[in-house]
């Protein structure tokens, strides 16, 4: 009777320690596929903004077309997508470019003079 109690107690508790095992490795699972889920949600919200941006482009360039007005829808898409701010840029650093050997230039002739 005393062999059957314990091989019974073995049992359960080699029962509860594999179901323990188990929960902690569904639990795992379900942590790697709520970060899973958490990373896809992420793009999808970036892509949406994209998409968005990219269709009020779309719009602007629509609405130009009917209006005729083409330079201005351009204006506008080329305005949203951040364009002209790096042309504005651009610029100001060719100007700073030109100004530096100006300068140079006139201080190497008036050394020479």
């Amino acid at each position: 009777m005393d062999q059957e109690l314990i091989l019974n107690t073995i049992l359960i508790l080699s029962i509860s320690i594999s179901i323990l095992i188990l929960t902690y490795f569904l639990v795992r699972l379900l942590i790697s596929l709520k970060k899973l889920v958490d990373e896809s949600t992420k793009v999808v919200k970036d892509t949406s903004e994209i998409t968005d941006t990219v269709a009020a482009g779309v719009r602007s360039v629509k609405a130009g077309f009917e209006v005729n007005s083409i330079a201005m829808s351009a204006l506008r898409v080329i305005s949203q997508a951040g364009i002209l701010s790096y042309i504005k840029d651009l610029m100001s650093s060719r100007k700073k470019k030109k100004n530096k050997k100006k300068s140079k230039t006139a201080e190497n002739l008036e050394e020479s003079l």
